[in-house]
């Protein structure tokens, strides 16, 4: 399934948030490209060299929910 990985810090409505970043996309892309699921973080954490540490990202979403 396609996900998504946003940086954003949402804690109030979530579900609202959700919706609006759907409907925007759907603006933008087909069907098809439309993530399944969207995974939100309140910041990407990064490498000693500022960059985006994805296998830290993939860690992060791979958790269960707490």
């Amino acid at each position: 399934a396609l996900s998504l990985v946003v940086e954003c810090n949402v804690e109030e409505d979530k579900d609202s948030f959700f919706v609006k970043v759907i409907d925007s996309l759907k603006t933008r892309l087909s069907k098809y490209e439309i993530p399944k699921i969207i995974h939100f973080l309140p910041k990407f954490p990064e490498t000693a060299t500022n960059k985006i540490d994805r296998l830290e990202v993939i860690k992060l979403i791979s958790r269960p929910f707490e």
